[in-house]
């Protein structure tokens, strides 16, 4: 894998600030995710990346290494249940990925998100099925009963197949994470 490209739905919460970017902080560190890496924080808050990095790092619950996360992660204002802002997401990652560019989309998002969300990244072609090099992550209860994850399921394997998909349970992947 030449490059990593991470896009984080939900950047601006509390799983990233105290798991995801400690995570990929540690990985980056050492060495086990490429030097080329990048993380897109999408949120809706106005912020350049000192500023969101600062509110990370006020949120964390150890400091954060913002030195390192510097130079990795770019923050992208744009709301992700509105269609038309999908756009300048998909003209960022093009001018930052290539064919072979490994590509995770993170939704670290309340699962009444997930059907509008999930539309968007596949009507704007940021994850298209069937292609091994892009996938999609979700981390949170993944409904909140049998019946719900079922239909969650079911809307997903409309855009994309099983082999693209990572489900982590909110509470039980915590520490795995």
């Amino acid at each position: 894998m030449k490059k990593l490209l991470i896009t984080i739905f939900g950047s601006t919460g509390d799983l990233t600030s105290r798991k995801l970017l400690p995570a990929i902080s540690k990985l980056y560190q050492k060495h086990e995710i490429p030097e080329e890496t990048m993380v897109i924080a999408l949120g809706r808050k106005p912020l350049n990346q000192e500023s969101y990095l600062d509110m990370m790092n006020d949120a964390a619950l150890k400091k954060l290494n913002i030195n390192l996360l510097k130079s990795i992660v770019h923050y992208h204002q744009m709301e992700i249940t509105q269609k038309e802002d999908y756009q300048g997401l998909y003209d960022l990652i093009q001018q930052h990925s290539d064919e072979d560019t490994k590509m995770l989309f993170y939704l670290a998002i309340g699962p009444e998100l997930f059907p509008e969300v999930t539309k968007h990244i596949n009507t704007t072609n940021l994850v298209q099925k069937g292609n091994l090099n892009q996938s999609i992550i979700f981390e949170k209860p993944f409904g909140h009963d049998l019946m719900s994850a079922k239909k969650i399921n079911q809307m997903l394997w409309q855009y994309f197949d099983e082999k693209q998909i990572y489900r982590i349970d909110h509470y039980l992947g915590k520490e795995m994470i």
